[in-house]
């Protein structure tokens, strides 16, 4: 019944798994479908009463029977008023309100609780609720010798930082990598950057503090510290939103933990930035075409790459689509290639150019690994399938390299970019340009229509009193 409302199998994994009610949650979304409510209101529902189990399993409570009315109280006046398990409070929670007054109409029918007679829905009020505001970013700091170098921050030097951390720290990084995974249900791929944030902020309290230092005594000003610190290493608007985010998740958990009794996620200020406010980078496409010359096909690696580079030219699909290709989505005959749930999550269907048809045919010829379901294989041994996307974004950096081309950035983003581009600049439609680069919303598609300079020449509206200048 869960598949009705959310199509993210994340999203039902942590509603299955959110606690002591997460064993009822598929019956009670049968009861919410039973009531007739509406798509979306039984969405607010299902979360309301997964943030109820989830505030229950932190209270320690392991019976269905003690969610009963006095717990619903002491979680709608004490806890929600106060509440940034998800996000910042904002005050709003009626609709958490009237999914725990369902949750406790539910358990009353299923005969686990008595009949809540004594409360009625509009007596779950918080007392003298108090939201938490964001706190003003600071401003970037500037050093008088310039930005000093930032510590690295891919996932090799993981094991570096880890050298450096105390062991009681160490520790503390392992139970949050099994927190974000057995209580959110969230990827390796993801849980790697949280973790590695998380090992940054210990690393810079391990540095400021010394070894001694007790998670237990953060306070505020560290939390502020440590964005300043990231301000004053001069980390684009994006990372630091990663950070932010991250930081937020790894606060929630020290409190989950009781490692910390206060909660620290409102010192963790909200970064401002204008929505759609940069132009997409990309190339023209002819230039990007170039990159089809660089391969050898005269080699295995060769073949491979020239493969990917059209599949990334001519259908725009992402580096994480195309290490997801297995032989089995692949028809020939009818020239079609479907394409896996990936950022989307959801399956699309492509047609299969004649040049794509012959690349493949030309590649699964030499092969070296016949009995991998994947079609993108390495090409030294041993010949399994590559593991990340990264592994795709330095072949295009390489042959970017290697052609002395003039980019704004390197990656496999920057192909699906530039034939966007190219798509709505030559006359496609948004509709039609959404279809093939999987985008869910036309919204996100919009991005490319400040790249069709000519068509908005025509849209421009003239300059007021142009004709008096024009006289002048």
């Amino acid at each position: 019944m869960l598949e009705n409302y959310f199509t993210d199998s994340r999203t039902i994994y942590r509603l299955s798994n959110c606690g002591i009610f997460g064993q009822k949650m598929e019956e009670y979304a049968k009861y919410l479908h039973e009531q007739e409510f509406s798509q979306n209101t039984t969405r607010e529902y299902l979360r309301a009463a997964a943030h109820l189990s989830r505030f229950a399993l932190w209270q320690g409570i392991n019976d269905l029977s003690l969610l009963n009315e006095t717990f619903a109280c002491q979680f709608v006046n004490e806890h929600l008023p106060n509440c940034s398990c998800e996000r910042l409070n904002k005050g709003k929670y009626h609709s958490t309100i009237r999914g725990v007054w369902q949750v406790l109409n539910f358990l009353s029918e299923s005969k686990i609780i008595p009949s809540p007679v004594d409360l009625i829905e509009n007596s779950l009020i918080p007392k003298n609720p108090q939201p938490f505001k964001p706190l003003k970013p600071y401003p970037p700091i500037q050093s008088e010798s310039g930005k000093p170098t930032p510590p690295r921050t891919d996932i090799a030097s993981q094991a570096v930082i880890m050298g450096n951390l105390p062991e009681s720290m160490g520790g503390i990084v392992l139970q949050y990598d099994e927190y974000l995974d057995n209580l959110f249900g969230l990827s390796k791929k993801t849980r790697d950057v949280h973790r590695l944030k998380a090992m940054l902020f210990l690393k810079w309290i391990y540095e400021e503090h010394g070894s001694d230092f007790q998670l237990s005594s953060l306070g505020t000003e560290d939390i502020l510290k440590f964005q300043e610190m990231c301000n004053e290493y001069g980390y684009s608007n994006d990372y630091r939103k990663t950070i932010t985010s991250c930081l937020r998740g790894f606060l929630r958990f020290l409190r989950w933990e009781r490692i910390i009794q206060d909660d620290l996620t409102p010192a963790v200020y909200k970064l401002k930035e204008w929505k759609l406010a940069s132009v997409p980078k990309h190339i023209p496409y002819e230039t990007a075409m170039l990159l089809l010359s660089a391969p050898d096909r005269e080699t295995v690696k060769g073949k491979r790459d020239y493969l990917t580079l059209l599949l990334m030219l001519q259908l725009g699909l992402r580096a994480n689509e195309i290490i997801q290709i297995e032989l089995k989505d692949i028809s020939l005959t009818k020239g079609e290639l479907f394409i896996h749930k990936t950022k989307t999550h959801r399956g699309r269907c492509l047609p299969i150019t004649n040049e794509i048809a012959e690349a493949i045919v030309d590649y699964l010829r030499v092969r070296p690994e016949r009995q991998q379901s994947e079609l993108v294989l390495r090409t030294v041994r041993p010949y399994n399938p590559l593991k990340n996307s990264s592994s795709l974004g330095s072949v295009v950096r390489q042959y970017i390299e290697q052609l002395d081309l003039k980019v704004p950035s390197y990656g496999t983003h920057l192909l699906r970019h530039s034939l966007a581009t190219h798509l709505v600049n030559n006359g496609a439609s948004f509709k039609e340009t959404a279809d093939i680069l999987g985008h869910t919303s036309i919204e996100t598609t919009g991005i490319y229509a400040k790249v069709q300079i000519e068509r908005l020449k025509d849209i421009a509206l003239p300059f007021p009193c142009w004709e008096e200048v024009c006289v002048i």
